[in-house]
């Protein structure tokens, strides 16, 4: 059975792909049979060619990206400037933590267990009268805590006779989470036995307690005179590390 044929008018001449591109056979003659055909033909071959509509569009284009680029410009200019150093806020954070610990009229702290407690049954105090006393708090999830209660540990074995290290280790969570007390003894003295600490160490799970000494962020370090005043605040191990080198050199809060 021979297909019919159409009239020499009515044929449809397949055109080559538009734009040279593959899977477009036949959109021109498509288009032809729409009264709409040349607008989508123009339509089409720009999409597929990628290829401006008329001649004044690249200008638009290229004006259009400068103020884009103009603006941008402008916007990263007026970003605030980075942060300040830490020799520049460090100081302002323990000046402040300094007075508002010495503004209380009362400061205790309250021990679930104490690591290497003196044999005499006394309670645990945050400084010792008549010594310059160094108390530093941490945590047992600090890693800069860890080296630094080495170096405490070294220092206490040669300290002064009227210099004394104390420890205080939270163990409790910050967002009020549930905690077993028998597991944070046992990560408290093993972090002690393991980074050889032999002086005592509070340990304690109401976390409530170190908001109330401002050590939230730690280690923090105290520096205690032999009144039981607080002369000196250092909030990371560097500034603990050069204080604890100016004790050793004569120094005394």
């Amino acid at each position: 059975m021979r297909a019919a044929k159409l009239p020499p008018n009515k044929r449809l001449k397949l055109t080559a792909p538009l734009g040279g591109r593959s899977g477009n056979v036949g959109t021109e003659a498509a288009a032809s049979r729409s009264p709409f055909g040349e607008r989508r033909r123009r339509s089409l071959s720009a999409v597929f060619d990628r290829q401006p509509r008329s001649k004044g569009q690249p200008v638009r284009h290229y004006v259009a990206a400068a103020f884009v680029a103009l603006a941008v410009a402008q916007a990263l200019s007026q970003e605030p400037a980075d942060e300040p150093p830490e020799s520049e806020w460090r100081p302002k954070v323990e000046r402040r933590i300094l007075e508002r610990l010495n503004a209380l009229s009362k400061r205790t702290m309250k021990c679930e267990f104490v690591v290497n407690a003196p044999p005499q049954a006394t309670p645990f105090v945050p400084s010792i009268p008549g010594k310059s006393t160094v108390l530093n708090f941490w945590r047992p999830s600090c890693g800069p805590c860890k080296p630094l209660l080495e170096e405490l540990a070294a220092f206490s074995r040669t300290a002064p006779d009227d210099v004394a290290v104390l420890g205080a280790a939270d163990g409790g969570s910050p967002y009020g989470q549930p905690i077993d007390p028998g597991k944070v003894r046992e990560a408290i003295d093993g972090i002690v036995r393991q980074h050889g600490v032999p002086f005592p160490v509070c340990g304690y799970t109401d976390h409530a307690q170190t908001k109330a000494w401002q050590a939230e962020g730690v280690p923090l370090t105290l520096f205690f005179d032999r009144s039981g005043r607080i002369t000196r605040v250092a909030l990371g191990a560097t500034e603990c590390s050069s204080a604890l080198k100016q004790l050793q050199a004569g120094w005394r809060p």
